[in-house]
């Protein structure tokens, strides 16, 4: 998540800083940029998993999203489906596609605009990480 709120600093020009001492192991919630969880028409306190949710984040959290996913439901192929302007968590099934999409369920976007858009782009290997791989793989190049 310092890397999305870094890419957002450039993007808008300006510095991005984090306390690591008050916010050690903060959650993708404190990084979100859009107050869409008070502009909304429910009652009672928001579900803990929006905590996990961050506006424009999706390629962030989606490795996040791809743990839990495949903790929770091993039996599932899961796998990443990822392109510029949405990544998501799909099981692989074209006629009864099951999501794990933290991002777009929080902010109230129907399931299948979020297969269509990420649908688009390319799809990964099943449980292959779309930043976690890359960078291990970057790594282990670089030694």
């Amino acid at each position: 998540m310092d890397d999305y709120a870094l890419q957002r600093s450039i993007e808008n020009g300006y510095e991005y800083k984090v306390n690591k001492e008050k916010f050690p192991h903060s959650k993708p919630a404190y990084y979100d940029s859009c107050d869409w969880r008070y502009n909304r028409n429910r009652r009672g306190p928001n579900p803990a998993y929006w905590d996990f949710a961050c506006h424009s984040a999706c390629h962030w959290v989606v490795d996040l999203c791809l743990y839990v996913a495949t903790t929770a439901y091993p039996s599932i192929p899961w796998r990443i489906l990822t392109h510029q302007e949405h990544s998501t968590v799909w099981d692989g099934d074209y006629k009864s596609p099951l999501l794990f999409d933290i991002n777009f369920s929080a902010i109230g976007v129907c399931p299948a605009q979020g297969l269509e858009t990420a649908f688009k782009g390319r799809e990964l290997k099943p449980g292959k990480y779309l930043f976690t791989d890359e960078l291990h793989d970057t790594k282990n190049k670089l030694s």
